[in-house]
């Protein structure tokens, strides 16, 4: 629509600085936080699991 000219590129937002992940959480019971770009560091952090290389 953009392209064909019926609506300005000033009617959406600007989408170029978005990374798709929301800011670091910590509303989780574990209060935790749980950044998504680095979600094996929240998993390591717990005091159960398996943590880095470690296999079953």
């Amino acid at each position: 629509m953009i392209a064909e000219g019926k609506i300005p590129a000033s009617e959406f937002p600007d989408f170029s600085k978005e990374t798709g992940f929301r800011p670091p959480q910590n509303e989780f019971m574990d209060n935790v936080i749980y950044d998504g770009t680095k979600p094996n560091a929240y998993i390591d952090s717990l005091k159960i699991g398996l943590k880095g290389k470690a296999k079953p």
